[in-house]
């Protein structure tokens, strides 16, 4: 399968052989609230669900390919994930029943270097068929659509990757094809910041003071994931790191408290990765 593939094909052997369990050994301890090599202070995520993890992955999580969960989770073979450079450690569990408990948010994730592009048109109120014609521009270029935002009178669509970047031969032909249905607008470089979890609608009141975060930042597009598993924001891709940290210490306080074994989410990564006459026992 190529780079990468490694995780997706230790799932699909897996469930060819009805294993009882299947162990991911990578350079990190499992998924955290953050990405643990720009922000210390994420925690480490104890378990999860597979849906839950297989969004984080999407999202921007390296630790796992997200083809990889899908077939473990039809067979419901738990997936632990190791670290080969810390062994010591517990991994995070990935199983069926993580997912009792309600509403969580999980993690905050970012994804750098994405194109945003907006159609402008009062053609498009009221009109069927618009929205349909401007992504047979995208698929006949084969670019891949992220986020998607519509209003009345205009349309914004977020790219993941654009082959030979926004001056390429491809982007350009994109504009091309574009400008006779509307304005088009483009912001480029921009990054996706997105708060993951489960019943993402139903924590919206504690989500309250951590979206002080934007003050004084731009927002070019807010997405609600339709499984209610993300609430994505498209910005400035250098304001993300800062709102990244920002958001998560407002999520994600330090834990200072002695941990169960049982608990949800465990130390943070600095602690984790401290000598050990210094490390949290755990």
């Amino acid at each position: 399968l190529g780079r990468g593939g490694s995780d997706t094909s230790a799932a699909l052997m897996a469930v060819c052989l009805e294993a009882a369990a299947l162990e991911i050994w990578t350079d990190v301890p499992g998924l955290f609230t953050a990405d643990p090599r720009r922000l210390p202070d994420a925690r480490h995520i104890r378990r999860v669900g597979y849906r839950e993890a297989q969004e984080l992955a999407a999202m921007g999580a390296k630790v796992l390919h997200p083809r990889c969960l899908p077939p473990v989770a039809r067979a419901g073979i738990p997936v632990r994930v190791e670290s080969t450079l810390h062994p010591e450690l517990s991994g995070t569990r990935i199983e069926p029943d993580a997912n009792r408990g309600g509403p969580a948010v999980t993690a905050v994730t970012a994804r750098a270097g994405r194109t945003l592009v907006t159609v402008s048109t009062l053609e498009m109120w009221a009109a069927s068929g618009f929205l349909a014609r401007v992504f047979a521009e995208f698929g006949a270029l084969g670019l891949s659509v992220d986020l998607v935002g519509t209003s009345q009178s205009a349309v914004s669509l977020t790219l993941d990757e654009v082959p030979g970047g926004v001056s390429g031969p491809t982007f350009q032909s994109l504009l091309e094809r574009l400008r006779p249905l509307g304005a088009v607008e483009v912001v480029h470089p921009c990054a996706v910041v997105s708060i993951v979890g489960r019943a993402i609608r139903s924590v919206l009141p504690r989500l309250g003071p951590a979206l002080q975060a934007f003050e004084e930042r731009p927002v070019h597009l807010v997405s609600d994931s339709s499984e209610d598993l993300n609430l994505s924001f498209v910005v400035d891709e250098a304001d993300a790191p800062a709102l990244v940290s920002r958001i998560h210490g407002r999520l994600f306080p330090a834990a200072d408290e002695p941990l169960t074994e049982d608990a949800r989410l465990g130390e943070t990564w600095g602690r984790l990765t401290a000598p050990a006459d210094g490390r949290h026992s755990r």
